[in-house]
């Protein structure tokens, strides 16, 4: 069996350059063949009608300079580079004479064609270009939604978004100036209004907006629209907006509507040497929306907000087309209307995108069964300064390599712009259970974690809170109208507290969620509450699954101590009320 290998190598922002090595065996049928060479395919950037078709798989390009994702870039500039890569395109063009072109247009039709796929098109949601509108353009979420203490001095929490919205919360002005030793009463607002002259004015190249401006793409170069895309959430960015710093921002803003139109902006920006940041949710916490305070050069913002729809779902394969722009609870709802979810819940999922997730390599609350975005992603299309990068396979793994794929991911919009995912979606489950469990200490907790890790039975999501986020979570409390509920809550602390011995200022709690089936999810609650039994568990919501039998005996007792009084057993023994309160709860939970 013989062995031939080719390589193509191509470059990126950072003068590094990659090497996709296809090994042809004639030992193991052209079928294989036909399959390394479809691994990827380069597309020449130069107008939508221009593109190549999906049969091409790569070309050479003329290196261009001036973008700022690909300025040090030196790979096609070199005529002996060209003349290599032709001469190797050749030799592989040669092993796949005949049938191969034709073999490969059937299969895209045939995969296009496909009945079970829906076209959700037609259902678009946009998020506003003046994001300020609706967010916080100095802070983390929406405008209308913040803590404040009202006139009687009690904190609330404004908005109509959360359940907590609108609510009191009693117990937070207590931690926080016990937490930080900080008086609500000390204030520091932070800058209410942004003026345009606390911005520097853009540096705009002329000749690069008048050819945008021929495109019909809408662009801006107003002081509020810049500022809100020259940040990220890092603490340090966050900060010095609320104090009015305000440092180098983008000179404009894009909003391409398509994959196309993000074509024409790169190409323009090689042609013009302008600096290109892709813009998704605006989310990065990796100070990656930086402008450098040094650069001259017209750096303009690519917001992909407007690319925000699903192209198609497939049904019968599981996966779904979707422009990168979408931001995750969007993609959620659409998806949920059709019966599907992706199950990639990261943090920041009310105003991430998808792109976004792909470009940080980003990970999600549920990943223990849905994986993270690298399990879920089988196509990925991305625009870079040397042209239209993807794979000409979407089957969702290849034994050739290096995949493509690893390379966008996690590459912060450096390498390029990604402009449409495909990913895997799933059905939506039909049962979810939520619980939670207390460890008497943060060691305790991790121990339990690392036993459930190593039998391999890990819920949908399992989130282990220290000390201190429990004590945040339970000052975020709000106020109950409800004796019932009070009495529940103070029995509650008393069974952590007095009875188990719990000291409130070590526990710890653990967050769980089980998804899928409603019998599997049940056998694997108990699998996972049978291992963190050993490591000193007590079911933090075990008295949302008493029998009402439970409530009337302990309402017995909380009688009797609210009467100063003792009942006597059979023996004639007399206890106290809190040890016949602990003996009611330890029996019903025994049985």
């Amino acid at each position: 069996m013989r062995a031939h290998e080719h390589a193509f190598t191509f470059g990126s922002s950072t003068s590094t350059f990659f090497q996709l090595h296809i090994v042809n065996c004639t030992g193991l049928g052209e079928k294989k063949v036909k399959a390394a060479v479809a691994t990827l395919r380069l597309e020449r950037c130069k107008s939508a009608d221009e593109l190549q078709p999906r049969r091409s798989w790569i070309r050479s390009l003329p290196h261009k300079h001036g973008s700022g994702m690909a300025s040090n870039s030196s790979v096609g500039g070199s005529s002996d580079r060209q003349r290599i890569a032709q001469q190797r395109l050749r030799i592989i063009a040669g092993h796949l004479q005949g049938p191969v072109d034709n073999d490969s247009t059937i299969l895209a039709a045939e995969c296009k064609a496909q009945s079970s796929k829906t076209d959700v098109s037609s259902e678009r949601k946009t998020v506003p270009r003046r994001r300020q509108e609706i967010l916080k353009w100095n802070g983390w979420g929406y405008s209308d939604t913040r803590f404040l203490f009202n006139k009687k001095g009690q904190a609330e929490f404004t908005g109509k978004r959360y359940r907590l919205s609108g609510m009191i919360i009693p117990a937070l002005q207590n931690w926080f100036e016990g937490t930080f030793g900080a008086s609500v009463q000390h204030k520091s607002p932070a800058m209410p209004i942004l003026t345009s002259s606390a911005v520097q004015p853009p540096t705009l190249n002329e000749a690069f907006v008048d050819e945008l401006k021929s495109t019909g793409i809408p662009f801006s170069h107003d002081a509020e629209d810049r500022v809100f895309r020259g940040h990220g959430h890092c603490l340090h960015e966050v900060f010095a907006l609320r104090e009015g710093k305000v440092g180098r921002v983008p000179d404009m803003v894009v909003w391409p509507n398509c994959h196309n139109d993000v074509v024409k902006i790169v190409e323009l920006a090689c042609k013009h040497n302008v600096c290109l940041i892709p813009y998704g949710g605006g989310t990065s916490v990796s100070s990656g929306l930086e402008c450098p305070p040094e650069e001259t050069r017209c750096i303009v913002s690519l917001d992909t907000s407007q690319m925000n729809r699903i192209l198609w779902i497939d049904e019968k394969n599981l996966t779904a087309h979707v422009e990168a722009g979408i931001v995750g609870q969007e993609l959620e709802r659409l998806l949920n209307e059709s019966g599907y979810c992706t199950g990639h819940e990261p943090d920041s999922m009310e105003f991430s995108s998808l792109g976004g997730w792909v470009a940080t390599r980003a990970s999600g609350m549920k990943k223990n069964i849905y994986g993270n975005i690298e399990d879920l992603v089988v196509h990925v299309k991305m625009v870079t300064p040397q042209g239209v990068i993807e794979k000409g396979c979407q089957c969702p793994r290849m034994s050739t390599g290096p995949d493509i794929h690893h390379f966008i991911m996690g590459s912060e919009g450096t390498l390029g712009v990604v402009t449409e995912v495909t990913m895997k979606i799933r059905p939506m489950p039909e049962y979810q259970k939520y619980g939670s469990v207390v460890f008497p200490n943060f060691e305790q907790g991790v121990a339990c974690l690392r036993e459930v890790a190593k039998q391999r039975c890990a819920p949908a999501s399992i989130r282990l809170m220290d000390n201190e986020q429990f004590k945040f979570g339970h000052a975020l409390k709000p106020q109950v109208s409800s004796i019932f509920t009070s009495f529940l809550d103070g029995l509650k602390k008393f069974y952590i507290t007095k009875f188990k011995g719990f000291d409130p200022d070590r526990l710890c709690v653990a967050t769980l969620l089980f998804e899928g089936d409603r019998e599997k999810v049940l056998q694997h609650e108990k699998q996972v509450y049978d291992i963190a039994a050993k490591f000193g568990l007590m079911d933090h919501l075990w008295m949302s699954s008493c029998q009402a039998s439970f409530y009337v005996k302990v309402g017995v007792v909380w009688a009797v101590i609210a009467g100063h009084s003792s009942p006597q057993d059979s023996a004639g023994r007399e206890d106290t009320a809190w040890e016949c309160l602990a003996a009611v709860i330890d029996y019903e939970m025994d049985q």
